[in-house]
């Protein structure tokens, strides 16, 4: 699947946030669940990590929850995550906020396994424009020429005879 996009003509087909709703034994809350809490791991250069829900740890893995693509954030994705449990602690009568203690190390877990299962742009195989213009400029090693180097390159070419078509001149 290559297909070239540019990330400001992304649109509104392509360019969707990706979605997470929680539950908490099948029961969906009205203002839904992020599973607030205070989570804290090690990523893979062993830094220390912190998020404040479900959500924002998939935020840390390039989920996005907003408008936006770019080659290195995942796949747009509906994330259904359901706790179940025989005693919750809710923090509020819409059940939109549980104590998440006894869960964190699993949320966390589960968070990983969502994102490494889930490919990037990228990985899938497209290429935004912005990609595509890096490659189509000049090295930066190249020095920039000055007018005098034109000029010199100019009159070279007079006196030899060369062509005096800019187009056959190889500036």
């Amino acid at each position: 699947m290559n297909e070239c996009l540019n990330p400001d003509d992304f649109g509104n087909q392509n360019n969707k946030p990706s979605k997470f709703i929680g539950s908490v034994n099948y029961s969906l809350s009205p203002k839904g669940n992020e599973f607030e809490g205070d989570y804290e791991w090690k990523d893979k250069k062993d830094y220390r990590v912190s998020a404040d829900s479900m959500k924002d740890i998939l935020k840390t893995y390039k989920f996005n929850f907003y408008e936006f693509a770019g080659p290195k954030e995942k796949i747009p994705s509906i994330i259904l995550v359901n706790i179940i449990s025989q005693r919750v602690d809710y923090h509020g009568h819409d059940k939109s906020r549980i104590d998440t203690h006894a869960f964190s190390e699993t949320i966390i877990q589960v968070a990983k396994r969502i994102a490494d299962s889930v490919k990037t742009y990228r990985a899938e195989g497209f290429t935004f424009a912005s990609d595509e213009r890096s490659h189509d400029r000049a090295p930066k090693s190249e020095k920039k020429m000055s007018a005098k180097d034109l000029f010199g390159k100019f009159l070279d070419r007079v006196r030899t005879g060369g062509s005096l078509d800019v187009q056959d001149s190889g500036l």
